[in-house]
């Protein structure tokens, strides 16, 4: 019986496989191969690419972090982990003090000039940006100087992921970090003002609620919540294909309630023009997605404030589009009462 080869040669040879694939492929279609240059495609492959090679790469990337964990000693694991809040933070600091729109595209730029543009102190971005660097966030190509790569150009290109960065420092890691303060003074709890993210916020309102009362952290989250809809897990293409929206009458009403910005109805509005849509969110979202409209504004999308645990204002619609805003998995009566609101 052939004996099974060691993990660690298993998932080398994986990632090996994995990595002849891709490139044979992007070389066959004339696809740029995957590099750190800042004018390098954002994604691996082609969105025409076959499905075995999107497998490929998901095959790649856990073959790469099995390998990681298995390569590291015990004594490596703390670092590590003190290493991602570390560079987290650099990324905020970063894109707070827009960082990355003073330095140009394609070329570098010397620390002393980037801090008087950016206004920062120059030894703080010395110290800082390195730490960036080991996330392949910026480069420095030579002594003194710091340029874009893929990642952050991407970041100084699109408002939308820095606003996700800042959400993800500012109110998701501080959440994480609250939940066992939260545990220890409530247990597991099903009111929605009582939770790591109120001790997190300093707050005593619901998610919701403090959205509404603080029109500069809703900005945020609706900027978060449209980046999170680019991104492959929850990319609109499954909306878009996995519902037959050809099928709605012309003239049909899309009530996207909770839509945010509006980002998902946009994308449907431009793919199926028979239909109508009302994007329902808070008033400081509501007001964010008129203020961020396309010139000129699309006739057959409008947007409206309404609270979703409230009564739906809209009848008889053709949908009643609920995407990701029924966020309390531990608390079945809120979920059943917001279904309750649009379809009653």
């Amino acid at each position: 019986m052939q004996k099974e080869p060691p993990l660690l040669q298993s998932l080398a040879a994986s990632i090996h496989a994995c990595a002849q694939s891709i490139t044979a492929y992007c070389d066959e279609v004339h696809y740029p191969q995957a590099s750190f240059e800042p004018d390098a495609p954002s994604t691996l492959l082609p969105s025409t690419a076959p499905q075995h090679l999107l497998d490929a790469q998901e095959t790649l990337l856990e073959s790469v972090v099995q390998l990681q964990h298995l390569a590291f000693d015990v004594s490596d694991f703390l670092p590590c982990q003190q290493v991602y809040y570390q560079q987290l933070s650099a990324l905020q600091w970063l894109c707070h003090f827009d960082i990355l729109s003073h330095i140009p595209p394609t070329m570098p730029v010397t620390y002393t000039s980037l801090a008087s543009l950016a206004s920062v102190p120059e030894p703080l971005l010395r110290r800082i940006a390195p730490m960036a660097i080991t996330a392949a966030f910026l480069c420095s190509p030579s002594p003194n100087h710091l340029a874009h790569t893929r990642l952050s150009a991407a970041f100084a290109a699109d408002p939308a992921l820095r606003d996700w960065l800042l959400y993800l420092a500012s109110a998701s890691a501080p959440t994480a970090l609250k939940l066992t303060e939260a545990t220890e003074r409530w247990e597991e709890t099903k009111k929605p003002e009582v939770t790591a993210y109120g001790l997190a916020m300093g707050t005593e309102l619901g998610f919701f609620e403090h959205l509404k009362a603080d029109p500069g952290r809703g900005k945020e989250f609706a900027g978060y919540m449209a980046a999170v809809g680019k991104s492959k897990g929850v990319s609109l293409d499954h909306l878009i294909n996995d519902f037959d929206w050809a099928s709605l009458p012309d003239g049909g009403v899309v009530v996207d309630v909770g839509g945010s910005t509006g980002h998902a109805s946009r994308t449907l509005a431009q793919t199926f023009p028979h239909l109508r849509f009302i994007v329902q969110d808070t008033p400081s979202t509501i007001a964010t997605a008129l203020s961020q409209q396309p010139s000129p504004p699309s006739d057959r999308i409008t947007y409206t404030p309404h609270d979703f645990f409230t009564p739906q204002p809209v009848r008889n619609a053709a949908i009643y589009l609920l995407r990701a805003i029924l966020l309390a998995p531990g608390n079945p009566a809120l979920v059943s009462d917001s279904l309750m609101c649009h379809v009653q």
